[in-house]
C-alpha cells in the first residue's frame, strides 16, 4: 500500500517568520505550525526541560485518591498493571513510569496494545 504524507501549510508568512528566527527548514517550520507552534518562544517552551512549565499533577481529578491508591499497592505488594500506547510518547511514558514503579519496589507489569489487534484505548481484553 503506498501512502504520500500530505502536510498542510495553514499561514505562510508565519511559517517564513520562524524558519528565518528559528534557522529551521520550510518542512521543519510547517510542521510546527500545523501543531500550534508558531513563535520562537512557542518552540522553546515546547522543547523546555524546566519542570516548572509542566501542568500541576494535582490539576487531575482525585489525583489524591489515585496517589494514595498506588501507594497503598506499592505498600500491601499488590501487582500494578500499567496499559499503555503504541505511538512514541506512549511507549516512552510506559518505560518512564515501569522504571519509576520498579525503583520504588513496586511489582510493576506493563501491556503495550497491538495497534492492528488491539485497536487504540483501553478494552476489557486488555484487562483480561
Amino acid at each position: 500500500m503506498n501512502r504520500k504524507w500530505v502536510v498542510k501549510t495553514p499561514d505562510d508568512a508565519t511559517i517564513r517568520q520562524l524558519a528565518e528566527e528559528g534557522q529551521f527548514s520550510i518542512e521543519f517550520s510547517t510542521i510546527l505550525v500545523n501543531r500550534t507552534i508558531k513563535t520562537l518562544g512557542d518552540f522553546k517552551r515546547f522543547i523546555s526541560t524546566d519542570l516548572h512549565e509542566l501542568k500541576d499533577p494535582k490539576l487531575f481529578h482525585d489525583s489524591d485518591k489515585i496517589a494514595g491508591r498506588i501507594i497503598e499497592a506499592i505498600r500491601h505488594h499488590e501487582k500494578i498493571a500499567i496499559h499503555g500506547d503504541y505511538d512514541v510518547d506512549g511507549i516512552a511514558a510506559t518505560a518512564i513510569l515501569y522504571l519509576f514503579l520498579k525503583d520504588v519496589g513496586a511489582a510493576a507489569s506493563y501491556f503495550i496494545p497491538d495497534r492492528l489487534h488491539d485497536g487504540y484505548g483501553l478494552k476489557v481484553t486488555s484487562i483480561d
